[in-house]
């Protein structure tokens, strides 16, 4: 990861820990972002407090991981997905995600909202299995706001 790249971006292991991010990723999900856990995070409810569209960044992350165990079956995966249906569990129903790599989380940061447009970078077809079990999360400004919010920490 560019150290000096303006937008969020982060390397998550194949049980969606964070095992590095760029400045912009910590400074918009705080210094404790490297070894945590994204499902965690995400399911936590700080996380549904910040993201304005949490039920829709919920029923994405639960297909995303739902996939990854579906691929690769994994006690401890199987355990995540436990934490995210619990998370969902009492959100009204939704439409499913027509692709569950893109997502477009809305942050609270201060008196504003930071639209982002985030994707998974996959390795799927490899020969290294250490790359198959990476994703790289990639947020980007989905408008003036966020840019100038990732910019002036830039």
């Amino acid at each position: 990861l560019r150290a000096h790249e303006p937008y969020p971006a982060m390397v998550v292991d194949g049980r969606y820990s964070v095992i590095d991010a760029n400045a912009a990723a910590v400074a918009l999900f705080g210094p404790a972002l490297v070894g945590s856990n994204l499902i965690r995070r995400y399911t936590d409810e700080a996380a549904q407090a910040a993201i304005v569209n949490w039920p829709d960044v919920a029923r994405a992350g639960l297909a995303r991981i739902r996939e990854r165990v579906r691929q690769v079956p994994d006690d401890e995966l199987g355990a995540l997905v436990a934490i995210a249906e619990a998370a969902v569990a009492e959100l009204p129903p939704g439409e499913a995600p027509k692709d569950e790599l893109i997502v477009c989380p809305e942050f609270i940061a201060g008196d504003r909202v930071i639209r982002t447009i985030g994707m998974a970078a996959r390795f799927d077809a490899v020969l290294e299995v250490t790359l198959d079990e990476l994703r790289i999360e990639l947020l980007y400004p989905a408008d003036h706001v966020a840019e100038e919010f990732f910019r002036s920490r830039a």
